[in-house]
């Protein structure tokens, strides 16, 4: 496997912004799963809103700020 600068950036990031990243990702993919399964169209938007949202905050440090701005 190749691996560009990102790969290591993200080595240093602590264990606890991965965890943190991954339940923000792990939460976006099951409102994308659930936005997929309902056929209400009120509920599939919604769902697809907050699945934006937490893979925004996956990319967002707790402070708000972007935790690779140069990837961004």
């Amino acid at each position: 496997m190749v691996c560009d600068d990102s790969c290591d950036r993200r080595r240093f990031v602590p264990d606890s912004e991965n965890r943190r990243q991954l339940e923000c990702l792990r939460l976006a993919s099951e409102l994308t799963q659930l936005a997929n399964s309902t056929p209400n169209a009120d509920l599939k938007a919604r769902f697809l809103r907050m699945a934006e949202v937490w893979s925004h905050q996956a990319d967002q440090s707790p402070s708000g700020e972007p935790l690779f701005p140069d990837l961004n």
